[in-house]
């Protein structure tokens, strides 16, 4: 669902970057713990994720 308002598009930008933030964070803990991979590419995650946010 597209955000509709800038309202919208603030909260979808925060909680993605919450997340990912989180991801960094946390990455090494998640791995160990078998629920996060390895191999993951969060540089490719974050420019994604901009570009779909970005209006």
């Amino acid at each position: 669902m597209p955000a509709t308002t800038t309202s919208d598009l603030a909260r979808a930008a925060w909680a993605f970057a919450h997340g990912m933030v989180i991801l960094e964070v946390h990455g090494v803990i998640l791995e160990v713990h078998g629920r996060f991979p390895g191999d993951a590419e969060l540089a490719t995650a974050w420019k994604r994720g901009a570009r779909v946010l970005h209006p």
